[in-house]
């Protein structure tokens, strides 16, 4: 079982900023950057508003 797979199963029991947060991450790291922006901004209206890191990284990608 890869990361990602875990990160879907873990999102469809709780979602929670943080975990769409990691599996942004990885995606990024991943180069699949469409993807992470995605979940980065997902993230950022699930309450992660005030969070830097979110917004720097969205920025990347």
């Amino acid at each position: 079982m890869d990361a990602l797979t875990i990160f879907d199963q873990e999102l469809k029991i709780n979602p929670t900023a943080h975990r769409l947060e990691y599996k942004a991450d990885s995606l990024f790291e991943l180069r699949r950057s469409s993807e992470a922006k995605y979940f980065y901004f997902a993230a950022l209206e699930m309450g992660f508003g005030q969070n830097a890191y979110i917004k720097r990284a969205t920025i990347k990608v």
